[in-house]
């Protein structure tokens, strides 16, 4: 059976990133999650995000010469990890 997940980041807040790396993180981050969500699937229990209006993310940190895309993978991945508590 397929299933239809549908994601929208309303809001995402990054302190401390140039402005002109907003797309490139978006991309990464849009790229990453579905990755996680396809190969390892939803937490289990879990049948709708519409209880869901917010995910702590929590904290990370980044290397002064980062590239957007890891920053992207980060920020996939802190979700990720929220969405499963």
């Amino acid at each position: 059976m397929n299933q239809s997940i549908e994601i929208n980041i309303d809001k995402l807040i990054l302190h401390g990133f140039s402005p002109a790396d907003r797309h490139k993180i978006r991309e990464a981050l849009i790229s990453e999650l579905t990755r996680l969500v396809i190969e390892k699937g939803m937490p289990a229990g879990f049948s709708t995000w519409e209880n869901m209006s917010q995910i702590d993310g929590g904290t990370f940190k980044v290397s002064k010469n980062m590239h957007a895309r890891a920053v992207g993978n980060h920020i996939a991945n802190s979700i990720y990890r929220g969405i499963k508590k």
